[in-house]
């Protein structure tokens, strides 16, 4: 009978490095959100910046200035730039990230996003989030594996 015996080398480091792990993982995941939310943040504004004013022209304030509007189904363009200054990311709670208007009232943002009876949608929020939503992804995992 052939018999032996395996010993590990440093067993208590190993251990306390097995037992951080999660915490390890969840500070990179915590971290890569806030990295994400804030790229998603800047996209959203950099939408309303170039998007192509090919829309309706609107007068302004007393008719001596006007407003060229996006065409429907692109990001809105910036008339006064409330809701480009309201975009926020904002890290309420560990492992959660918000990102969005701070406009509530009246819901303007909402009505662009969606659209209403009588506007087209001017997307602002979901194409953004559609084309980040990947690497985000693809970071996270790449930090957790290093985390590993």
């Amino acid at each position: 009978m052939i018999s032996g015996e395996a010993r590990i080398v440093n067993f208590e480091k190993l251990l306390s490095q097995f037992q951080a792990l999660p915490d390890r993982m969840l500070r990179a995941l915590e971290q890569e959100l806030v990295i994400g939310a804030n790229e998603l943040r800047n996209r959203i504004i950099n939408s309303m910046d170039t998007t192509p004013k090919t829309g309706r022209t609107y007068p302004r304030w007393g008719g001596k200035k006007f407003h060229i509007a996006s065409s429907p189904g692109n990001p809105p363009a910036v008339d006064t730039g409330n809701l480009k200054q309201s975009i926020i990311m904002d890290a309420r709670l560990p492992g959660e990230v918000e990102v969005g208007s701070t406009i509530t009232e009246p819901p303007y943002p909402a009505y662009l996003e969606e659209g209403t009876s009588r506007m087209a949608a001017r997307p602002w929020l979901e194409p953004a989030l559609d084309a980040v939503t990947p690497r985000i992804e693809e970071n996270i995992k790449q930090r957790i594996l290093k985390a590993i």
